[in-house]
């Protein structure tokens, strides 16, 4: 009995051991498997979502996961979408997540993007196998996909999964610890492409360029047919789609295989969005990322035309309206906020803040909500903070900043780069914005709709105080004063639910006084201002916003005298204006040139005249508001007498060169030349009025160009990876600055992309220098605003002279003139890059395998004769290869 009991003790110790062991490696493998937003846990997370919540399955790849927008479907139309997805997914991991997805829940379509289809390979490389296998739990379906997904030596790693990541232990992050099997995460799945606001422009082939069928490889249609026949096995209708992307020709081919297929199968359709994108709005030359996806313009158009398409074919419940559904569950009641406005807050743009004494990353990994009701402030003000808790320092921003920049753009931007606008608002217009940071996840809401989430990957400690109306500087120093109006502003130590938050009301807080600034209309027959110097408008960016304000008081009196001269070459006509482009309320003052001897003046509520004027020689013109009548004179003679035309106020200041649109931005800039300007506030007599002689103004000094002499120290090989040159050299920091750049090529055809880039990422206004190599012995140059092809002569080796004198471009390939056209533009202070180009932000992109032997840039530019010495000299020297 003793031997047998012995034994007991033993056997059960050794299965307590065991059961320890396998305990604690459970929760090691917790803690270190994969947690890939892109593949793992879509499919995990996938289990924790309750019975009948899901009733839109989409299923693919990227072109799903990143191009569509569940957050949307459910906000605008009510739809519970979840997308459960993989990178670069196979058909056949397709095929098994539906049949996993099928397990536990029932939806009322499945969405399938057949981009997976197209693939013509056995295997995906061994990190998609494990994005595409490892976030399914253990079950039979996992063990068949594990084998369609990888050769048979690779079946144990992905099976017991510690292989594939036991060495991770120096990149865990917060994360990694909240996938116990007491945590659940059922929350709505809106990874996408929408906070992106990069332009990727591309030209999608239509598809009757191309003819013929490519017959799917076989393993891929096996498991399409497998797809389409379980969801009939399983009676739930099914939707098989393909998002636009830089499709080719052989992908075209392909794709109408699917279509034949589908055709096989009664009433399944396949809609292949290669086809239709432009008829639900998409642009292919502004709303794409890159060549396969899709940024925040274009996420939304593609989700809203995947609901319609739904909506059209199926009854598809509304669960924002039922209470029970987990996407709105309720959290408990608000507990006091830490930080509460008193009074509300009105800034003067002068010296009026509120430092609130809270830190709100005083601990980077706390977690917090900040919401609060302001008014947008007038756009004659730039850069206006609403308020910031923000470490801005070179090459090192912390924290949150609230502001709405020049562009009447609602910007709130977490540490450097990340930022989240919303559509243009208006000057006076309320907004309610809450901003939550749970741990490093941070969500933006704008009047109770979620804008975007981000999830910050190092937030570091800042010991500066929440600051409304202003900025702090490193140094302590306050800067950045702003004019916003903020009735109520609340900080909770806790994350508020979006439910909490579209609940949230304001509180009535007290006003305080306002400080009240001289006006002009407060001054009588003063000189309030004078163009100091000649204004020669460029028709790109040249403009002067004086600050006056003309109709802030539509009754006040004023006069304005002005010399101009007709003749305008370039760019619009407007001389001057303070006026409404509201097409319900047009009212103000507009200056311009509506023909070539014709000068439109446009004043109070839409009342005009149109004189004619002479075009050899500068013109007086004088206006003067009596309250409001209006009298006209065109040297010295009157055009309009006392015409009365009473309108509204209007907020915006009188420009020079150019207009300001409804939401205060400048457009029409103008070629226009105003030799003098004063503006009288008040009346002056007739007398004074014509006998108005100003003296001419001096010329205002021509902006100073940073030298542009250049010469490349020895050759660049591009890898089409990392490898690429910063010259330092600026080609545009003055439109009109004159340069010769002059290389030799290697036209070997294994270098494509940008030789040289010297370009504004501008989604608003592309410009600058951009060579590309595009064909075998061709390059597209973009110079300026304008585009033109060059092709070389056979060989392996070319040379390129771009020479820009002004506006003025020639290109010569082999000291022939090949391409000449001119293009203004603005200019851009972006440097020189040899291989690559640049993003806005400076950062390097599009890296290429271009070689250029030889690189030189002068401001000196060349004759004819320096072009065919310099040609000479490379076909002889160690550059040229014939």
């Amino acid at each position: 009995m003793g031997k047998l009991r012995k034994a007991c003790i033993i056997a059960i110790k050794g299965t307590l051991f065991v059961l320890i062991f396998c305990l604690i490696l459970y929760f090691i493998m917790c803690v270190l498997l994969f947690k890939q937003e892109d593949g793992t846990l879509p499919m995990r997370n996938y289990y924790d979502l309750p019975e009948d919540t899901v009733d839109v399955l989409f299923l693919g790849s990227s072109h799903i996961g990143m191009n569509v927008s569940t957050q949307i479907l459910w906000d605008e139309y009510g739809i519970a979408g979840y997308k459960c997805w993989g990178s670069t997914q196979p058909i056949w991991n397709t095929y098994y997540y539906l049949k996993e997805c099928l397990e536990y829940q029932t939806p009322k379509v499945v969405v399938v993007d057949v981009h997976g289809a197209i693939f013509s390979y056995d295997y995906a490389d061994y990190v998609l196998q494990i994005k595409n296998t490892m976030g399914m739990r253990f079950s039979r379906n996992k063990i068949e996909a594990v084998m369609a997904s990888a050769p048979e030596d690779s079946w144990a790693d992905l099976l017991l999964e510690l292989p594939t990541f036991h060495t991770r232990y120096n990149e865990l992050q917060e994360k990694d610890f909240e996938y116990f099997p007491w945590n659940t995460h059922s929350e709505l799945r809106v990874l996408t492409n929408e906070g992106s606001d990069l332009v990727f422009a591309f030209d999608i082939i239509p598809p009757e360029t191309t003819e013929g069928v490519e017959p799917l490889a076989a393993k891929e249609e096996d498991y399409l047919r497998r797809i389409i026949e379980l969801c009939r096995e399983k009676q739930v209708p099914l939707e098989l789609i393909a998002a636009p992307y830089q499709i080719s020709e052989f992908e075209q081919r392909r794709f109408r295989s699917v279509a034949a297929l589908a055709e096989e199968y009664e009433g399944l359709r396949f809609t292949n969005f290669n086809e239709i994108y432009a008829d639900v709005g998409i642009d292919s030359h502004s709303d794409f990322l890159d060549t396969g996806h899709f940024n925040k313009a274009g996420v939304p158009k593609y989700t809203r035309a995947l609901a319609n398409l739904l909506q059209s074919r199926y009854e598809l419940p509304d669960r924002r309206t039922d209470p029970n559904h987990i996407w709105n569950s309720q959290t408990t009641e608000i507990s006091a906020p830490v930080y509460a406005l008193q009074t509300q807050f009105a800034g003067d743009g002068k010296q009026n803040y509120i430092d609130t004494g809270y830190q709100l990353y005083d601990n980077p990994l706390s977690s917090w909500t900040l919401i609060c009701e302001f008014e947008v402030p007038p756009f004659e003000d730039e850069d206006q903070v609403i308020f910031s808790c923000y470490d801005e320092r070179v090459n090192q921003y912390y924290g949150l900043l609230v502001n709405v920049d020049s562009n009447q753009l609602l910007t709130v931007r977490f540490s450097s780069y990340e930022d989240t606008q919303t559509d243009r608002l208006s000057p006076g217009q309320k907004v309610r914005l809450a901003v939550v940071k749970n741990h490093t996840a941070m969500t933006v809401y704008c009047d109770g709709e979620r804008l975007s989430s981000y999830e910050l990957s190092s937030p570091s400690r800042y010991s500066g105080n929440l600051l409304i109306g202003c900025q702090q500087a490193a140094d302590g120093t306050l800067f950045r004063y702003s004019r916003p109006k903020v009735y109520d502003l609340q900080v909770f130590d806790i994350v508020l639910s979006e439910a909490q938050i579209k609940a949230w009301q304001p509180n009535d807080l007290p006003k305080t006084p306002e400080k009240v600034y001289l006006s002009a209309s407060d001054v009588n027959n003063e000189r309030i201002y004078a163009l100091d110097t000649l204004f020669r408008g460029d028709g790109q960016e040249q403009c002067v916003d004086t600050g006056v304000l003309l109709y802030a008081d539509p009754d006040a009196s004023w006069t304005l005298l002005s010399r101009i001269d007709p003749r305008i070459e370039y760019g619009d006509t407007v001389y001057y204006a303070c006026f409404l482009e509201d097409v319900n309320d047009y009212h103000g003052l507009l200056v311009r040139r509506v023909d070539l001897d014709q000068l439109n003046i446009v004043y109070g509520r839409s009342s005009s005249v149109t004189v004619s004027i002479p075009t050899d020689r500068e013109i007086n013109l004088i206006v003067v508001k009596d309250q409001s009548a209006y009298t006209i004179y065109l040297d010295g003679e009157k055009v309009a007498d006392g015409v009365s035309s009473p309108c509204g106020s209007y907020g915006g200041s009188l420009m020079i060169g150019c207009e300001l649109d409804a939401e205060g931005r400048p457009f029409r800039y103008s070629g226009t030349k105003v030799c003098n300007l004063e503006i009288i506030s008040g009346l002056l007599r007739e007398d004074d009025l014509t006998a108005w002689a100003p003296a001419p103004l001096p010329e205002a000094p021509a902006p100073v160009s940073s030298p542009v002499d250049y010469r490349m120290e020895s050759g660049l090989a591009g890898d089409g990876r990392k490898m690429y040159l910063d010259t330092g050299v600026q080609l545009y920091d003055t439109a009109d600055k004159n340069w010769w750049i002059h290389m030799v090529l290697d036209l070997d055809s294994a270098s494509t992309g940008t030789a040289l880039a010297c370009f504004a990422e501008d989604p608003a206004n592309y410009r600058g220098l951009l060579v590309r190599h595009i064909g075998e012995n061709t390059y597209g140059l973009t110079l300026g605003a304008g585009y033109c092809t060059v092709t070389a002569d056979a060989g392996r080796t070319a040379v390129m002279d771009i020479v820009k004198e002004q506006y003025h471009y020639k290109v010569y390939m082999n000291g022939e003139l090949r391409a000449e056209l001119d293009s203004r533009t603005k200019t851009w202070d972006g440097t020189l890059f040899v291989g690559a180009e640049r993003m806005l932000d400076g950062t390097p992109f599009r890296f290429s395998t271009e070689k250029i032997r030889k690189l030189t840039i002068s401001g000196a530019l060349p004759s004819e004769d320096d072009l065919r010495a310099q040609m000479q000299a490379d076909m002889d020297g160690r550059y040229f290869i014939k």
